[in-house]
């Protein structure tokens, strides 16, 4: 079975189990996937995109699956103070505020170069600046206002944009 770091949303894990009171929501599950997390993250926390239908670190792009990572994983820490997530938001928030909300654009590759068509949009600009929330204010500000004053059109972008303003 083939899991994708930035389809998790480890945040909820622990609502899971609080109905049906199985512990694998609580351990095994999160534990899981923060270890597939922190395999395929290099020291930048940029997720790849799939190769040859499967991650792995240093292989593939931050595209447009993978920016919806750092909003997910801020979740957890947020909600839950999970520490793993605090470690990969310690590698990822930094990443992005040396980039600048101005300028974050549509991929990356796994050395933080621009990867993509070079396109500004908040599927990319808003999970950055979720990221951001702890210690990054200018990328958080300049998020939130990308974020007022651009809409897409598009179903995923500005759906981004509302989940992460």
């Amino acid at each position: 079975m083939t899991t994708f770091p930035d389809y998790s949303r480890r945040a909820y894990f622990r609502v899971f189990a609080a109905p049906h009171q199985h512990p694998n929501w609580r351990g095994p599950i999160i534990d899981r996937n923060y270890t597939i997390l922190a395999n395929v993250t290099g020291n930048l926390g940029l997720v790849p995109g799939p190769h040859d239908g499967r991650y792995h670190a240093g292989r593939g792009s931050y595209g447009y699956d993978a920016c919806r990572t750092p909003w997910r994983i801020a979740m957890d820490y947020c909600f839950n103070g999970e520490a793993r997530a605090q470690a990969y938001l310690a590698k990822v928030g930094p990443f992005f505020n040396g980039v600048g909300a101005a300028n974050i654009v549509d991929g990356y590759s796994a050395t933080g170069s621009p990867a993509g068509s070079g396109n500004k949009n908040m599927a990319f600009i808003g999970p950055a600046g979720v990221a951001a929330w702890r210690g990054f204010q200018s990328l958080l500000d300049g998020a939130f206002m990308f974020g007022v004053n651009n809409t897409a059109n598009d179903y995923f972008k500005d759906s981004l944009r509302v989940v992460t303003m």
